[in-house]
């Protein structure tokens, strides 16, 4: 079973499915996996992952408590698809000693359809080569630069085997991985990550 909802680097395939994040259909290693177990802590998994359940094993937490774990601010998208405002339920899920391992934090816009989530740390350098890398084996994604600067990777709406995947951007910032999705076209997904990326420079 993929112990968090994501999407990460091809060359880490033993730790994620890239499909079963990009899909949002399915909790495990492949797009019509029901999972039925129950994480550490009691927990149970819900049998798919959705706007408002987003990352396996997660619990509700705050805005403040998850820029607390992460060890930055959360920066929300402020642009015409999705606004601060528009911001619902926060989950929030560690894997690894208290003190170190990885921290995974989703914010839902609910009204909006869409997730944005919150990697530290991140799982590759961010690179225009890695994101290549990424692209070579995903449907219809490719490499975009966020301001003309930061390279980013761009996956097509619907594009993948279930025909029912969210479009995703995927890019660093300050030590970790952002990743902004839902169901609209490249441009308009594009925008709001680009916010989150001047956002977390001012």
């Amino acid at each position: 079973m993929c112990a968090r909802f994501r999407i990460l680097s091809v060359m880490k395939t033993a730790a994620v499915c890239v499909f079963a994040a990009l899909a949002l259909v399915g909790a495990g290693c492949g797009a019509s996996t029901k999972v039925t177990a129950t994480c550490p802590g009691g927990y149970a998994v819900g049998s798919r992952p959705s706007v408002a359940h987003p990352l396996v094993c997660a619990r509700r937490t705050t805005l403040a408590n998850a820029s607390a774990a992460l060890g930055r601010r959360v920066v929300l998208p402020h642009s015409a698809l999705v606004r601060p405002s528009d911001a619902g339920p926060v989950w929030m899920v560690h894997s690894g000693k208290p003190s170190a391992g990885i921290t995974n934090v989703a914010v839902t816009f609910p009204s909006r359809r869409v997730i944005v989530e919150y990697e530290r740390p991140a799982p590759s350098n961010g690179s225009a080569a890695h994101f290549r890398a990424m692209a070579a084996g995903i449907n219809d994604a490719q490499v975009v630069r966020l301001g003309g600067r930061v390279p980013a990777l761009a996956v097509k709406q619907n594009s993948d085997m279930t025909r029912k995947n969210f479009g995703t951007i995927i890019f660093n910032v300050g030590g970790s991985e952002v990743r902004v999705m839902g169901h609209y076209s490249r441009g308009t997904l594009q925008r709001a990550a680009q916010s989150v990326l001047e956002g977390s420079s001012s």
